[in-house]
Order: C-alpha cells, then structure tokens, then sequence
C-alpha cells in the first residue's frame, strides 16, 4: 500500500484466530484517517473548519459528475491553465482528475503530480462549483514541492469548501463505451474526524448497446456495472 512520503503507518494483523482456538477470526487495523483513499475536510487545514459530522449522508451522492484526462509531468503541479482548456460540464457536482499516474512503485508518492493554487481558485470560481474534487495520485500536495499542494489545500477547504478525494482508483472508468453516471462517496463516520477513509461507488453507464430488458426501447440507456473507485487497502 502506498503512502505519502513512503511513511509505514498502516497495520494490519490477526486478532481473533479460528485456527488458534478463538471463538471467531478478525483483524486489528491500525493506521492515519489520511492513508489510502480518503476524504479531507475543512477541519484538515482550518482550525474552526467543519468535520465529517457536519455533512448529511446525502451531500456524498453526486448526480453530475465529470472527468478530466490530464497527463502531468512528474511532479509537476496543475494549475488554472489545465482546467481552462478543459470542457468542463457546468453544474457538475464531483470532477475527478485522472492523470493516469501509475500505481506499483515509488514514484507514485515521491513524484505524485499536485493542484498549484491557481487551479484550486479557478475550481472554486466555477458557478456553481463542484461540491468535491477528486484525484487518481495520493495527494494534491506534489511530494517534491509541498508548498504549492499545502496553499491549494488550504484554498480548496475554505467556505464554501470544495471536499477533496485523495489516492482514488480511476482505472475502472477506462472500460470502453461506458459514460460514468452516479458517484457515491461513503465515508467513514468517525465523530468530529477532519477526514476519513472512503469506499467510492460509480455507476458506469452504457448508451450504444441493446438493453436487455426485452420491454426496454431500443438505444435506452442502462446501469453496465458498478465500480469501486478506491484503492484496496493492503
């Protein structure tokens, strides 16, 4: 499991042992609200910002989201002019940024592309602007020049607050002739936490294909599958 900054935070062990004469198996996990695919909130980066008990369970359901296809340098920040030639579908609710970064080795945190503050501005001018922002790369904080990452943070999380989806798994919206639907974020819900780990549900729409429900119209479209936007935990 990579971490940001290569750190070694996350546990995971036997706890009960069947094998071992227990009454049942489990595992004691142990690690940061921050590790793997996770949600930051304003109380990450704004002392008297809002934490997780703050959002109703229907704030993480996102109706109209949208996907950008970048592909940054190593390291390299993001910035305004990324997005400006972006087609961006005005009233989406969740952009998920997917650079495409690949995930079995180092560079995946030592060279993580990031969010420079004029990007974080110009997703925060949108009207309306998005609810949350997701990315495919383990943190908006570029590993080799934190301070740009640590100023977009601070941006994206004042009111109204863009929510921030870190360390996401967005291979699954590469299967060809689906178009992303739904987006679900369940996070979970720990009291007063300035983030938390997440599962990411996305409905993968296909238009061109023959429904088969045999009384469906011709060309309706139809739910293809569901897919989990998150990074297994390991």
């Amino acid at each position: 499991m990579a971490l940001y900054g290569g750190r070694d935070s996350f546990r995971m062990a036997p706890d009960g042992d069947l094998s071992r004469g227990h009454s049942a198996n489990s595992l004691n996990i142990s690690f940061s609200n921050h590790d793997g695919s996770h949600l930051d909130l304003p109380r990450h980066v704004h002392p008297e910002g809002r934490t997780l008990d703050d959002y109703p369970a229907e704030y993480f359901i996102f109706q109209r989201p949208a996907v950008l296809a970048v592909r940054p340098a190593r390291g390299r920040y993001l910035g305004a002019a990324d997005f400006m030639s972006a087609d961006i579908p005005k009233g989406a609710d969740l952009i998920l940024i997917k650079t495409g970064v690949p995930y079995e080795s180092e560079s995946y945190w030592r060279d993580n592309p990031g969010l420079d503050p004029g990007g974080a501005e110009f997703l925060k001018s949108l009207v309306p602007a998005p609810r949350c922002l997701g990315l495919d790369c383990i943190s908006v904080n570029a590993w080799s020049d934190r301070g740009p990452g640590r100023a977009a943070h601070r941006i994206l999380l004042a009111e109204p607050a863009i929510l921030i989806l870190e360390d996401l798994d967005l291979s699954p919206l590469d299967r060809p002739g689906l178009s992303l639907g739904q987006v679900t974020v369940a996070p979970l819900r720990l009291a007063g936490a300035d983030g938390a780990p997440v599962t990411v549900l996305a409905e993968l729409i296909a238009s061109e294909e023959p429904a088969r429900n045999p009384g469906a119209k011709s060309g309706e479209p139809r739910s293809a599958a569901a897919a989990q936007l998150k990074r297994k935990t390991k």
